[in-house]
């Protein structure tokens, strides 16, 4: 699609497209300061950060036992990413992508270990 654009109109059109980042490893959480310079939002897939944090597979049954939404680690590196985002932009919108979410309490914990 690029290349069919005019090249006088790229900037007028990337000032008008939002670049997001994902956030899915743990090395990505630690330095999420450091990324958002090219952001200009954070989605974090807690489904396979928490398999590559923890590692395990949720659909292995010898291992999926490692796969808990509410392990501090997780929780803390959601944490990580939240304040690593809102250090180099207050206002950066960071939402949280996977299943985790669906459930009342993990719901709420994400949203109290944000704060």
């Amino acid at each position: 699609m690029i290349e069919k654009v005019n090249p006088s109109h790229l900037d007028k059109i990337a000032d008008k497209i939002d670049v997001g980042m994902m956030v899915e490893v743990p090395a990505t959480c630690v330095h999420t300061d450091v990324f958002c310079k090219y952001a200009d939002f954070v989605s974090i897939g807690t489904n396979d950060l928490m398999q590559y944090t923890m590692a395990s597979d949720r659909m292995n049954e010898k291992v999926s036992y490692l796969y808990k939404p509410l392990n501090p680690s997780i929780l803390k590196l959601i944490k990580m990413t939240i304040d690593g985002a809102q250090s180099f932009n207050d206002v950066i919108q960071v939402n949280v992508k996977s299943q985790i979410h669906t459930s009342r309490t993990t719901s709420f914990s994400i949203i109290t270990t944000a704060y």
